[in-house]
């Protein structure tokens, strides 16, 4: 077998190990219960070995590397730099862990860039984004009825392979995401309701409404459908039958019917009373104005980094741009767009549709977690975004299937196989 089909399909199954890994929770759940010693941040080395042989290919055949790590590599070194600016001049032991991580998430990122630097390995990418999908849903299905059987968090909330609620419904949008452009146009909505069940079973209010704009933003731009408004208008109003439904059923009592605990009642009665009065609720409110606080104390500079990590609450913001602000100031604030902007550069000219699904729920994913930079798996999906996406299948005369070009300025090196110049 010839060394360069070799490399085509070992690039392939990198790739695949990747998803199956780090956006299914797996590269987690078996340290969490005790299973093995090996922690998520080993497994992440162990990727990068695999990932060496798949650059030192890219540069002996000189591919290119710059042009398809470019932006991943540029927002990295800025995220680094500006970092390491705020730590030399406010060093603490919480900034010295902070930085860390955020060095190790730049790391990650561009290790993930290299795995899936041509469009075959991302169209496997995409197709384990699927299945991670339907596997998620699958177990989250299963931790309702035996929960004792897996390793959670909360016990009445479905968190998958995670073991936190709220991180297994983001994960869950985002590989829906992902994976939007391979499935059958006639399987799409199925797909993305099959995904919204998984969320559901969550009870995480913020991945519910995440997936909401997902889906739509994706069946809007979805160019394989010539009949988008009516299936937004049956999905609207079978939104508002569902939400008609919780109102009547909450106000009636008749919401105990399913037997639902006060925390599970009180996230889904939210979407008939939009009540934001319970503990959960309150907590991010309080955590949200002590952190505008402190960036109203030092608005140019903010207080370094870690200052959210170091203060008397039990967590932090909760919302990502309040954590940014209040370690960097005013330019805090441009870190996430910075990010966003390169994905959306990146995006499909024929069919935009995930990227900005995703630049939109992460903007939303923002208001409701400080950890969106460290997700293993929101890195993921930039890397693969960044580096292109994938596109949505076309048929032409014929019969054959072909892809939509990418990007501001396609070539033919971006569409071959193995992205090899010749």
């Amino acid at each position: 077998m010839p060394f360069r089909t070799v490399m085509r399909r070992y690039r392939v199954g990198v790739a695949a190990i990747v998803v199956i890994l780090f956006c299914s929770g797996l590269d987690l759940y078996f340290f969490m219960a005790d299973r093995t010693t090996i922690t998520p941040r080993d497994l992440v080395t162990v990727l990068a070995c695999l990932v060496t042989p798949i650059l030192l290919f890219m540069l002996d055949r000189r591919e290119p590397v710059v042009r398809q790590l470019g932006i991943v590599s540029a927002w990295g070194a800025a995220y680094l730099g500006l970092s390491a600016a705020w730590y030399m001049a406010l060093p603490s032991d919480a900034a010295t862990q902070d930085f860390r991580d955020r060095l190790f998430s730049v790391f990650f990122t561009v290790v993930v860039g290299v795995a899936l630097a041509t469009p075959e390995c991302r169209r496997t990418a995409a197709g384990a984004a699927a299945a991670v999908v339907l596997a998620t849903v699958g177990i989250n299905v299963l931790q309702m009825w035996q929960p004792d059987w897996f390793v959670m968090g909360v016990s009445t909330r479905g968190s998958g392979l995670f073991g936190n609620a709220n991180q297994c419904g983001a994960a869950l949008v985002i590989a829906m995401i992902i994976a939007a452009p391979i499935v059958t146009p006639r399987l799409r909505i199925p797909f993305f309701v099959v995904a919204g069940v998984g969320v559901a079973l969550t009870f995480s209010r913020s991945s519910v409404a995440g997936w909401i704009l997902a889906s739509l933003v994706l069946t809007i731009l979805d160019t394989s459908r010539t009949r988008v408004r009516s299936v937004l208008a049956t999905g609207t109003m079978g939104l508002f039958l569902a939400l008609v439904f919780l109102q009547i059923a909450s106000a009636s009592g008749a919401i105990r019917w399913f037997s639902l605990d006060d925390n599970q009642a009180d996230r889904v009665s939210f979407f008939s009373t939009f009540d934001t009065s319970d503990d959960a609720a309150q907590e991010r409110k309080d955590l949200a104005f002590q952190a505008w606080d402190m960036f109203l104390e030092k608005p140019l500079l903010g207080h370094g980094l870690g200052s959210t990590l170091e203060w008397s609450q039990r967590a932090s913001t909760h919302n990502m741009f309040l954590y940014l602000i209040a370690d960097h100031g005013l330019v805090g604030v441009l870190i996430l767009p910075a990010l966003l902007a390169g994905v959306f550069r990146r995006r499909q000219r024929m069919d935009p549709g995930p990227h900005w699904a995703f630049c939109v729920f992460a903007l939303w994913y923002a208001f409701f977690s400080h950890n969106l930079l460290e997700e293993r798996y929101f890195l993921f999906a930039f890397a693969f975004f960044a580096t292109g996406g994938v596109c949505s299948l076309t048929r032409i005369a014929g019969g054959a299937e072909t892809f939509p070009a990418i990007g501001p300025s396609p070539s033919s090196l971006e569409l071959s196989p193995i992205g090899a110049a010749r």
